[in-house]
């Protein structure tokens, strides 16, 4: 017999939607990756360096899951999921500014859809 309440059941029902809805899109993605595309999506038009100090994550590891996030079929044999773009910032070429494509803001809607 199960000790949960009606309303915890909803919300479990609720992450189990939003978890669908990752995987439906890449089933290997890791947390690290999903937290690093909702700080874009709170983040667009700031810099990777912005978007890692707001995740508090190594440079490497945001560099790698805003690669995973990206469509690079050039450089990579699989290629990215194509929800978010990187350009040269026109201020400073040095930086890299990070958005969501119009299909990583369907997707960001699409989870908050599931709250």
């Amino acid at each position: 017999m199960s000790t949960l309440s009606t309303q915890d059941r909803v919300k479990i029902n609720k992450i189990e939607t939003i978890v669908k809805r990752i995987t439906a899109v890449d089933e290997s993605m890791p947390l690290g990756q999903v937290r690093f595309l909702l700080a874009v999506a709170k983040n667009e038009g700031k810099s990777l360096r912005d978007i890692t100090a707001e995740c508090d994550m190594l440079v490497g590891t945001s560099s790698r899951y805003l690669a995973n996030l990206m469509f690079i079929p050039k450089y990579r044999q699989n290629a990215g999921v194509s929800l978010v773009q990187a350009y040269e910032n026109p201020v400073d070429r040095r930086q890299k500014v990070i958005s969501l494509t119009s299909a990583g803001k369907k997707f960001v809607e699409g989870l908050i859809g599931g709250l």
